[in-house]
């Protein structure tokens, strides 16, 4: 039996109001809703939100999640996302009121451009776009 090949991966994010981060993935980031649960409570229990190929869910942690209120540090999980052009995204989300830019767009040595933003629940997210081969600094090596 062969082992099967992985489609996709879809990170399930836990926050404590689904309703807030996704406003703010939708309304700054320009992601759009696919899919969502809403509880007895008339919350969302969670929302599966994308943007071209990107592909987020955010689940309710019922109380033990970052919200928006409390998360003023960086949460342990930072997203990743590749964009058809990094320069263009930043400029458009640069006229987004809300959006807390932590590193403007600069070229990394690992061959990307990119930057980063904090999501209001502390949730660092790297939008990039590969521009070259990786060129490592002295003293690196890639494997």
């Amino acid at each position: 039996m062969s082992n099967p090949t992985p489609k996709t991966a879809v990170p399930i994010i836990g926050v404590e109001s689904v309703e807030e981060i996704r406003r703010f993935y939708i309304g700054s980031l320009g992601f759009e809703h696919v899919r969502g649960v809403i509880g007895q409570d008339g919350r969302f229990e969670i929302c599966a939100l994308a943007m071209d190929g990107a592909r987020l869910m955010f689940a309710r942690t019922q109380g033990t999640g970052p919200s928006a209120k409390t998360a003023v540090t960086k949460q342990p999980v930072t997203i990743y996302i590749e964009v058809a052009d990094v320069d263009r995204y930043f400029s458009l989300l640069g006229k987004k009121h809300g959006v807390n830019v932590t590193e403007r767009v600069a070229t990394q040595w690992w061959g990307v451009r990119s930057f980063k933003v904090m999501d209001p629940h502390g949730y660092e997210i790297w939008f990039y776009q590969v521009v070259g081969e990786p060129k490592p600094p002295a003293g690196t090596k890639l494997v």
